[in-house]
């Protein structure tokens, strides 16, 4: 077997591991700036304990699935979900534009990736699309999805660049949730529409497509979509 190959093997698991430990290294930084900037609810307890609960089994299951098998992006795709809701943005936004009139380092990055609502919006698309096996529908469906999915992550980037006009503007105006101020430009106003719709869309194909699906599938199959139904209902 080629050296390149076992480095591969070996580095997978270990990156897999680490980009699960930052994620759950968020936790507590989310909830501190939670209790700086007043955006928690219930106490710095409470905001631990609900925000653990969500993240830690979703984190272990990707970081789990990631690192036993890497050519899957499932495991990958899960890990970055949890990592992108856990990131607290909104809150260093707060801290620095409202609390310390932008005296803090990488505030401007903050800003930035407060907009990535389509990229997440993008991944859980993509998750649903590529369950269980991460590939996405084989036949004559399987090009004309893979072009679907670079257009639609073309899209999802291109309307989360709000962040990025904002600052290169020099005009960061940021409200007290930590939300964008700054009146949204009309053409990324249709590219939002088109994300929400969009994606109401394909989650409603998607659906319509299980229907069948699990009704011819047994054993192993079934319990897979079963598992996937109850984790979206939670």
């Amino acid at each position: 077997m080629p050296v390149s190959t076992i480095l591969r093997a070996r580095a997978a698991p270990v990156a897999a591991v680490a980009f699960g430990l930052v994620t759950l290294g968020l936790v507590p930084v989310a909830v501190l700036l939670d209790s700086l900037t007043h955006q928690g609810t219930g106490g710095p307890v409470t905001d631990a304990f609900v925000t653990a609960v969500g993240v830690v089994p979703a984190t272990m299951v990707g970081t789990l699935l990631a690192a036993r098998r890497p050519r899957n992006p499932i495991g990958w795709m899960l890990v970055a979900l949890v990592f992108m809701n856990v990131l607290p943005t909104n809150q260093y936004a707060v801290l620095d534009y409202r609390m310390h009139r932008e005296a803090l380092p990488l505030g401007w990055l903050a800003v930035v990736l407060t907009q990535g609502w389509p990229i997440l919006l993008l991944l859980i698309t993509l998750l649903l699309w590529l369950f269980p096996d991460g590939r996405l529908p084989e036949g004559r469906w399987h090009r004309p999805a893979r072009i679907a999915a670079v257009g639609w992550l073309l899209v999802a980037l291109a309307t989360s660049s709000r962040g990025v006009l904002v600052v290169a503007g020099h005009d960061v105006r940021i409200q007290a949730n930590g939300d964008l101020a700054n009146p949204l430009p009309g053409a990324l106003l249709v590219l939002s529409v088109v994300v929400i719709v969009g994606t109401l869309a394909n989650w409603t194909a998607w659906l319509v497509i299980q229907i069948p699906t699990y009704r011819h599938a047994d054993g192993e199959r079934r319990e897979q979509i079963k598992w996937l139904y109850s984790g979206g209902a939670g």
